[in-house]
């Protein structure tokens, strides 16, 4: 019992499909290259977008303080106001006074 040293024609057609051509290597290669190119501009692109988020986000955050502080004055001039000259009725100083409170509570 020897070895078959034989290859059929359909074998040697089967394994020359299968073998990639050099120009389909070579397409794959720059669709490849430029998939590459497409995911670096993604990632600076966001990046950017992440860095304007933070921007944007810090000067809302100091926006809300520079009201919170403003509020703050507001509330206590209106309480010397009120302590020095009274109540004025139907002004709503109640009401504001409670959604002053409100807003400077530390609630989310």
């Amino acid at each position: 019992m020897g070895i078959r040293n034989e290859i059929t024609e359909e074998q040697i057609t089967n394994l020359m499909r299968a073998i990639p051509r050099a120009e389909e290597v070579d397409r794959l290669r720059e669709e490849n290259k430029l998939l590459r190119a497409e995911i670096e501009r993604l990632r600076a692109t966001n990046k950017q977008l992440v860095e304007g988020i933070d921007t944007i986000t810090r000067r809302k955050q100091e926006e809300i303080e520079r009201l919170r502080e403003a509020l703050k004055d507001m509330l206590n001039g209106w309480r010397y106001i009120r302590e020095t000259y009274g109540d004025f009725y139907g002004v709503g100083w109640d009401r504001a006074e409670q959604k002053a409170l409100y807003a400077l509570e530390d609630k989310p």
